[in-house]
């Protein structure tokens, strides 16, 4: 501590503003939510909320506040606790759940884990496609399923080799996007990704058929029901040989990823007969 430290019961107040840090890999803070801050500071007035740093000066929560208080030239009050890293500020976050999932990416791209990195520029290349589609399609996930919960905890995972097929999938998607004017969402973006990647799909084809139906392939709220409406849209009228059974081969997928799903086809396509004991 300096001379302009003073100690205040348990914690500490400064108004020497350059001693705090960013600490690289936490979020980033928008001047919206500064905004807010310093709005309700004005109106309601200055509330004691210290910031928790480590000991390098490093703010692990209270970013926003730190801000408010230095725009309004008010004393920081703060507590040091040694030791303290981004995956602290990470957990406590996770915990409090007002971390965003781009809060996540930001985080880890900003440590260089190159997953991360990658996923953060398609991101941007693509901002009218969900987040949770495109960090699905990267795991090869059947829906949007748990993308998000892997992006939070680190988990998450995209090969550089797999990135030009992505691209090529979300420009699909992107300029069927622009053409309609629909078919957004995590449900519908799957959909499409999936028959998309096909083997022998006619991307033309697919992209004719989804422009002119549009309205009525956007309706159904699951992917697999997607799905099927672009199946019987993408078939109807074709000689069986030209037909893809889009359907079938998104059922079998998921039987072979998912011991659940396989269980409930199986009860679905195998209903147990009684036996002759049990027989009327």
């Amino acid at each position: 501590m300096n001379n302009q430290d003073q100690v205040s019961g348990v914690f500490y107040t400064t108004t020497d503003y350059s001693r705090f840090k960013k600490l690289l890999g936490n979020r980033d803070v928008t001047e919206q939510r500064v905004a807010a801050i310093v709005d309700s500071m004005k109106r309601r007035g200055y509330i004691t909320s210290p910031i928790l740093v480590n000991e390098h000066f490093e703010i692990i929560d209270g970013q926003g506040r730190f801000q408010a208080e230095k725009q309004l030239g008010l004393p920081v009050e703060y507590i040091v606790q040694p030791g303290l890293t981004v995956e602290d500020c990470i957990s406590m976050n996770i915990k409090m759940k007002n971390w965003d999932i781009r809060d996540y990416i930001g985080s880890y791209a900003d440590r260089g884990v190159q997953d991360y990195v990658r996923l953060k520029a398609l991101i941007a290349e693509f901002p009218n496609i969900s987040i949770s589609s495109i960090g699905g399609m990267a795991r090869k996930n059947l829906s949007a399923g748990n993308a998000n919960d892997a992006i939070r905890t680190g988990r998450f995972s995209l090969d550089k080799k797999d990135m030009p097929e992505l691209r090529e999938t979300l420009r699909f998607i992107e300029e069927v996007q622009k053409q309609t004017g629909s078919l957004t969402g995590s449900n519908c973006e799957f959909a499409i990704g999936y028959c998309y990647r096909t083997p022998g799909c006619d991307t033309e084809r697919l992209k004719k058929v989804l422009c002119e139906n549009h309205r009525e392939i956007s309706v159904p709220r699951r992917t697999a029901d997607v799905i099927d409406r672009i199946d019987e849209k993408y078939n109807y009228g074709r000689r069986e040989s030209k037909r893809i059974l889009f359907t079938v081969a998104y059922k079998r997928d998921c039987r072979a990823s998912n011991a659940a799903y396989a269980s409930r086809w199986e009860k679905a396509t195998n209903p147990i007969r009684p036996t002759a004991s049990s027989a009327p």
